[in-house]
């Protein structure tokens, strides 16, 4: 099993280091060519997540720390997110209209179509957790996959 972590700041600039850092994390325990088009499913999730925090959770303030965990095997990868924020409520956040011009407000749809599952808390300190969890194909032994479970109000 793998486990890494690593610190950022919430700053823009750095999404693409935080998806290079999960997905060169991950590329060490899930090295079949098969696994290439799950790690970039997980990447845009990370890109999502990770935006989504830099922009609403730390308010656009780039000096806030966001703390990123990976945890992978050969079966399934989780990637946490902490930080002191905004409470993140996913109830609250309609679905998109993809008939509509919008630029934006496809995050949480699409984060939900590249993972297995998502998952929401804020602990009593008030730091926000985002655990992303993707399943390896089922030739490499994964479980099937599950409902997206947004928690939170």
């Amino acid at each position: 099993m793998l486990e890494l972590h690593r610190h950022f700041l919430s700053d823009p600039r750095l999404v693409s280091e935080m998806r290079s850092f999960v997905s060169e994390s991950l590329r060490q325990v899930w090295t079949d060519p098969d696994d290439e088009k799950r790690v970039c499913e997980l990447q845009l999730a990370v890109s999502e997540v990770a935006s989504n925090i830099i922009l609403h959770g730390c308010e656009g303030r780039p000096d806030e720390e966001i703390h990123v965990n990976v945890t992978a095997d050969v079966n399934q990868v989780s990637v946490e997110f902490r930080y002191h924020g905004c409470e993140f409520r996913p109830a609250m956040v309609a679905p998109p209209d993809f008939e509509s011009k919008a630029e934006s407000g496809y995050g949480q749809y699409l984060i939900s179509q590249t993972v297995d599952s998502f998952e929401y808390s804020r602990d009593e300190n008030g730091v926000c957790c985002i655990r992303l969890v993707k399943h390896r194909s089922q030739t490499h032994n994964a479980p099937e996959k599950s409902t997206t479970n947004p928690q939170g109000q």
